[in-house]
């Protein structure tokens, strides 16, 4: 009982039981919402949507440009100096709102030249409004204070905001942009309540003086560099189906991999909550027994949903999406390659003090997705399935790097008694 108590205790246990919390909102509230979406708006008003969210998820990562990786390394160390949070906060902030001005010019370009109908410019505006309140949720700083529990309860607020709008204001085919308003308005609710949590906390928001901008921006460019590139194989891809495959593609690979996303939401706070805990402690035992126990759990779930796939698409999406099992089954196979991934990346390497190699795996894979997208686009074979075995391959590629790399790093630490 004691041992139990000390782990239910730990902070990695609260701080993981709160971004499960989180997670599990995050993941809910689409499986809510999408069922309903995809038989109000159809199949071409379903992928209009999912395009849509794909460019929000593009526009995070770089309005993110890493700070959620930099930012709560950053934080972690330092929690109790609060004159130096509050300006790497306020720095943060000040970057976010040039990347913000980078990204309406972007979609400006796009909107005016693009050759596949995605939608008009209402649609590209609520995008807009959404990738300003998105870019400005400070998970960050939670996660590096590790009170997740603060931003897990506003969330959750926003998310049901959003999920109640959708039932009520959302009726026929012609409500697409509505939808992303619907979505831009729930992560403004997120914000305001995420910002004054901030000062309840005892932190601010302050103007940086002692700290430079400059110096903030550059210890992060290593870390976006990193998420860039795995957006490339992630949100980009489904970006990407969209741009050269038309809505229904996208229709088809995105309701998939909402599926895909959901699953890691499950297992997202596991490395989420032993990145800050790994940088302090570099107790890698504790990561090993943590990761061996969940890819045997993991494993059974997937395998087990696999084997209902076409069942389970048409009974969440309709039946216009029958034809999407073969590659939910392929998403749950990258599921389980994944998880092992993700977690012998920032916290295996955390604790070994080899973080820059998580970022040079993900940049190769990255590279690798490109050549693997350009090779279907020559040949046209640019398809939802075709596309998500690129991104098998590339999943797998990274992971075993990681896993390579790890292994070689961990044994010489251990001989120079650097790793305990």
């Amino acid at each position: 009982m004691n041992v139990l108590q000390k782990i239910i205790s730990h902070n990695v246990a609260r701080n993981s039981a709160a971004l499960f919390i989180l997670q599990l909102i995050n993941m809910i509230a689409p499986l809510i919402v999408l069922p309903y979406l995809s038989r109000v708006l159809g199949l071409d008003g379903f992928g209009l949507v999912m395009f849509a969210l794909s460019v929000c998820a593009i526009a995070l990562v770089i309005t993110d440009f890493g700070f959620n990786l930099s930012a709560t390394y950053s934080i972690s160390k330092r929690r109790e100096d609060k004159s130096y949070v509050n300006e790497l906060i306020g720095a943060i902030f000040l970057i976010k709102v040039g990347f913000f001005f980078l990204f309406l010019l972007s979609i400006t370009i796009f909107t005016y030249y693009k050759t596949v109908d995605t939608g008009g410019i209402l649609l590209s505006v609520y995008i807009s409004l959404n990738v300003l309140f998105q870019a400005f949720l400070p998970t960050w700083f939670f996660l590096g204070i590790e009170k997740m529990k603060n931003v897990t309860v506003y969330m959750f607020f926003a998310k049901i905001s959003y999920v109640v709008l959708v039932f009520i204001c959302i009726s026929d085919k012609s409500d697409v942009e509505l939808v992303i308003l619907l979505y831009a308005m729930s992560n403004l609710i997120a914000v305001i309540l995420s910002v004054k949590s901030i000062y309840s906390n005892g932190y601010s928001i302050k103007r940086p003086v002692t700290i430079k901008v400059k110096d903030v921006f550059k210890e992060s460019v290593q870390f976006f560099i990193s998420r860039a590139a795995v957006s490339i194989y992630t949100s980009a891809s489904t970006f990407l189906v969209g741009a050269f495959a038309g809505v229904q593609q996208v229709a088809i690979y995105g309701a998939s991999e909402k599926i895909y996303q959901a699953s890691k939401s499950v297992t997202a706070p596991i490395a989420q909550a032993l990145f800050p805990y790994m940088a302090k402690t570099n107790n890698t035992t504790l990561l090993m027994k943590i990761v061996f126990v969940m890819v045997i759990i993991l494993t059974i779930v997937c395998f087990s949903v696999g084997f209902w796939a076409d069942e389970i698409m048409v009974l969440i999406f309709g039946d216009e999406f029958i034809g999407a099992g073969e590659i939910l089954q392929l998403f749950l196979i990258i599921t389980i390659i994944n998880f092992l991934s993700v977690n012998f990346g920032y916290p295996a390497f955390a604790g070994i003090g080899k973080v820059h190699i998580a970022n040079y795996t993900v940049v190769l894979g990255a590279v690798i997705h490109l050549i693997l997208l350009f090779s279907l686009y020559v040949s046209d074979g640019f398809t939802a399935l075709n596309v998500v075995k690129a991104v098998l391959v590339t999943e797998s590629i990274v992971m075993v790097l990681r896993l390579t790399y790890f292994k070689i790093n961990y044994k010489n630490g251990k001989k120079n008694g650097n790793i305990e």
